[in-house]
């Protein structure tokens, strides 16, 4: 039989605090014998139904299965900051909320412009002032609409003093969304690559059942057409498929990778005749067990690439 200490149990019981809801109704009741008006917000019920389209969004979360955690995201640290960084991703739309954290360790106060490239070639430039140690959020919804655009981004500080000088900053994307259909949600947070590059490598890649890949490569040169291949190399060994893309100066391609390897896992390699900037981002709804989310990373880039 298990002994139990009722003194102790005694002195736990009296520590226990009241509910603060209720304390906060004294409180108001005693500011109301004072004359005071008071509207009630501490304790009770409403004094009207749920409205209808509350009830139905309830219902309807229910009947699609969310009833599961979503996706999260997380990021490794830079070591050393750069005065600008480069962002192949971008997708602005009513389910997707794309945001820019930039943060400026210097004490040095920086301009800092975004400058955000879409498929079609044209560019939208957005600005801010950011002091000494602090941090600012660019949405890019704010300057892209919410229409769905595809876009990717460069990043770049200067002194806010002379316009000119470098400033050294921190730069992350961050995407929370609700992707396609199935309204898949979720969310992905990459640091920017500090330069361009000739070559990149992506180990991951699956387009099986469930999951949605897409290769982004960014263009950041204002005047050249970029010719990238990308050999695409399948996990069963059998000989990799090589495609060739053309990339419009100052612009976003994207390629659904399914179209090239359906069903599979494969990885994926770039050699371009300039420098650019290719992501991974992924969504999936794992098993079909209601595990959804996605991912996304920016390729790696050889020394010397």
């Amino acid at each position: 039989m298990l002994a139990v200490n009722d003194d102790r149990i005694a002195g736990a019981v009296s520590r226990l605090g009241s509910e603060s809801a209720f304390e906060v109704l004294a409180r108001a009741r005693a500011l109301e014998a004072q004359g005071r008006r008071v509207v009630h917000m501490e304790i009770g019920e409403p004094d009207f139904d749920t409205p209808a389209h509350i009830k139905e969004a309830c219902f309807k979360s229910l009947r699609d299965n969310h009833t599961h955690y979503t996706g999260s995201a997380d990021v490794v640290g830079m070591a050393t900051p750069a005065s600008a960084w480069y962002f192949a991703e971008g997708y602005s739309s009513s389910t997707f909320s794309e945001r820019y954290v930039v943060s400026n360790p210097t004490t040095t106060p920086a301009t800092v412009t975004i400058t955000y490239l879409k498929a079609d070639g044209s560019t939208v430039q957005d600005s801010a002032n950011i002091g000494a140690g602090a941090q600012h959020l660019f949405m890019a919804g704010d300057m892209l609409g919410t229409g769905g655009v595809n876009n990717s981004a460069i990043v770049r500080a200067v002194a806010l003093s002379d316009g000119t000088t470098p400033v050294l900053v921190l730069a992350e994307r961050f995407m929370s969304f609700a992707y396609g259909p199935q309204l898949i949600q979720g969310a992905s947070d990459v640091l920017g690559a500090t330069g361009p590059a000739h070559a990149a490598e992506l180990a991951e890649g699956y387009t099986g059942s469930g999951f949605s890949e897409y290769l982004t490569i960014e263009n950041p040169d204002p005047g050249q057409v970029a010719t990238v291949q990308v050999t695409f190399m399948p996990q069963n060994g059998s000989a990799p498929s090589v495609m060739l893309y053309q990339i419009a100066p100052h612009s976003r391609f994207t390629l659904d990778t399914s179209l090239v390897m359906p069903g599979q896992s494969f990885s994926m390699t770039l050699l371009s005749n300039l420098p650019v900037v290719a992501e991974r981002p992924m969504y999936f709804n794992y098993g079909g067990l209601g595990q959804t989310g996605g991912s996304d990373v920016i390729g790696y880039q050889p020394p010397g690439s």
